[in-house]
This record gives structure tokens, C-alpha cells and sequence, in this order.
């Protein structure tokens, strides 16, 4: 293995020494460009695919010289401080279907001071999506995720492709989707889990950033503007919610799909009783990949009745050495490539 300037990629000699490694295991070698790679074009925007083109990309955000041959991307907008492993979970439902995944993040700074996020949506999001070829595109938003796909649309209707980006956008889904309202007390419960104390002190912080940051209140505000009054009108939506989400309640939900809905977007909600923010999947998996799925095809995008890749074998390349785990479907990729800046 190579390492040269933060950049790790598999070289010839690894690839044979993995190619051993299974022989020795008995299991049955696929060839490199039907498994997954991860791709880091920017150091919040990443990419997987099954794809046998991902080795053209560089380090930058785009994807041009990547061809998608058919399959659909699904763009994640993970949740306030959302642990990567968690985030590859959902990465990996689309990727055993054969769709492409752009999993775009956001931090805490970025949250409460958006106007530095600003920069990042035009030069490395935006940037990235609209180099892409992918005709079929799904917005799969968790929590305060939405925000950012107001930001992206924002900034897309002033970019003269913008236009046919939000065109493919083919089916939205909003799992625990959360607006301003939900600022307060979701970011205090996510950072101070167990501390009802701190919990309201920070809430109590909030406020006052609010106040004292207007610039960052104003791009709060235009967001929600955005999502409730100027959304995606021909893409279907489905709404994921829970009885016992306190940061974003059914009731919210319903607000905004009676607004959606009174311009004429097809909306499906699915209310649980016991689940967690963004936690529905995690309580009812199977449940909940079938709901996505239902909702794909009634957006008009095929979808696979088998998973098209089924991982039963996993190489990990760690300093040099290989560790084969047998039986483990929760991890993605099989084998990674990475490319970071």
C-alpha cells in the first residue's frame, strides 16, 4: 500500500496480497470493480459506488469524469453530528440495490453560524452535483439535513445548470425532518445526551445566539421559507416520523405536508409509536426499507427486487496487514479505496 501526501489508494502488490489472503480462506475472489468504493472528493462530500469508473476520480468535488451508467444516486443528508458508521448503515441499503451514494456532511459550526456554509454548498456540494450524469436523483434527508438541501436549491436556481440539476430530482424523503423550531432543543439533547441540566442551558444559549447573530437567523429563516413555500414540486416526498420524537413531532410533519401538498406534491407520512429521532430504521429495519422502497417505485424509479451485491466476505486493509470477517452485512465497503485530501 501506497501513502503519499494524506492519499491511500491499493496498489498493485496489496490487491495480490488480498487475492492470497482469500485463496488461503477459500472464498470466492469478485473482481475489484463490482465492489464498492468510497471516494472523499472534498473533506465534507463523499462518494460510493459499485461502479467500475470511481479509480478516474480526483480529489476534488466532481464528478465528471465518473460515468453512472443508469443507476440512480441517492444524496444522504445525514443529521446533526451523525457518527459516520451510522451514516454508512443507509449508505449501504441503496448500495446493495446498485444505486450510487453522495453522502454530504455538516457541523455544528455550520449549523449555528451558516453563513460558513455558504461557501462550501457553491465550491465543493453544488459543484460536485452538478457535474454529475446521474439522470435519477433521490434526496434522502435526516433532521436538520433538510436545511441543507435548502441551501443547495437556493444556490442551484442561481446556477445556469440548476435548473436540470433539480430536474432529476426524482423522490424526496424526510426521516425526522426538523426546522427552526427544532434548534433548541435538538441540538441541546444530541450534545448533552444525559444532562437535563445542560440540556437546558444550552437551550438557553441558543436563544441568545439567535438574537445576537441575525445574519446567521436570517439564513435560518429564508431556509425554512425555502422548504415550506418554494420546494421540489414534481418530486414525491415521504415523511418518516415518531410519537415519541419530542424534536420533531408528527404534528410538525403534518404542517408541512398539508403546505406540500396545497402545491400539489404527492406526500406519504409514516408515523411510528416507539421509535427515536432518526432512529426509525434502527427499530424496524425491514419495515423501513420497504417503505422506501414502495416509495421509489411510485416515483417512477426501478428498483431491484433482490440486493444486486451481497457482501459476505469484508478485506480490511489495516497498516499493511489483512483481516478477513466472514458474515458481517453491516459494514460498507467491502473493500475501500480511499482517496482523501
Amino acid at each position: 500500500m501506497s501513502r503519499k501526501a494524506g492519499l491511500t489508494l491499493l496498489s498493485s502488490p496489496s490487491l495480490k496480497m488480498i487475492r492470497n489472503s482469500i485463496q488461503i480462506t477459500g472464498a470466492n475472489l469478485q473482481p475489484i470493480r463490482t465492489l464498492t468504493s468510497m471516494t472523499h472528493l472534498s473533506p465534507r462530500v463523499s462518494f460510493m459506488s459499485n461502479g467500475n469508473t470511481t479509480g478516474l476520480l480526483s480529489n476534488r468535488p466532481s464528478l465528471t469524469k465518473y460515468r453512472s451508467e443508469g443507476r440512480p444516486l441517492t444524496i444522504i443528508l445525514p443529521w446533526f453530528m451523525a457518527k459516520k458508521k451510522a451514516v454508512e448503515k443507509y449508505a449501504k441499503v441503496y448500495l446493495d440495490k446498485g444505486f450510487d451514494v453522495l453522502t454530504i456532511g455538516m457541523s455544528g459550526a455550520h449549523l449555528f453560524l451558516p453563513s460558513l456554509y455558504e461557501p462550501i454548498i457553491t465550491r465543493e456540494i453544488l459543484a460536485t452535483l452538478l457535474s454529475s450524469d446521474h439522470d435519477e436523483k433521490i434526496v434522502h434527508s435526516f433532521s436538520a439535513g433538510g436545511f441543507v438541501f435548502t441551501r443547495i436549491q437556493k444556490h442551484a436556481e442561481l446556477s445556469p445548470h440548476g435548473e436540470k440539476f433539480l430536474g432529476t430530482i426524482k423522490s424526496q424523503i424526510y426521516d425526522s425532518m426538523a426546522d427552526i423550531s427544532s434548534l433548541k432543543i435538538g441540538s441541546s439533547k444530541t450534545i448533552f445526551v444525559t444532562s437535563p441540566l445542560l440540556q437546558k442551558v444550552f437551550s438557553n444559549y441558543v436563544d441568545l445566539h439567535l438574537k445576537v447573530f441575525s445574519g446567521s437567523t436570517k439564513i435560518l429563516l429564508e431556509s425554512i421559507d425555502i422548504f415550506y413555500n418554494k420546494p421540489v414540486t414534481h418530486a414525491p416526498a415521504l415523511f418518516l416520523s415518531s410519537e415519541l420524537d419530542p424534536i420533531s413531532p408528527p404534528s410538525m410533519h403534518r404542517g408541512m405536508i398539508d403546505c406540500w401538498r396545497g402545491q400539489g406534491i404527492t406526500c406519504e407520512h409514516k408515523v411510528w409509536n416507539d421509535t427515536p429521532h432518526v432512529g426509525h430504521m434502527k427499530v424496524y429495519p425491514e419495515e423501513y426499507k420497504e417503505l422506501v422502497w414502495k416509495h421509489l417505485k411510485r416515483s417512477g424509479i426501478n428498483v431491484a427486487e433482490k440486493d444486486v451485491i451481497r457482501r459476505r466476505e469484508e478485506i480490511v486493509m489495516n497498516d499493511g496487514e489483512n483481516i478477513t470477517r466472514r458474515g458481517d452485512n453491516n459494514r460498507v465497503p467491502n473493500i475501500v479505496q480511499y482517496k482523501t485530501l
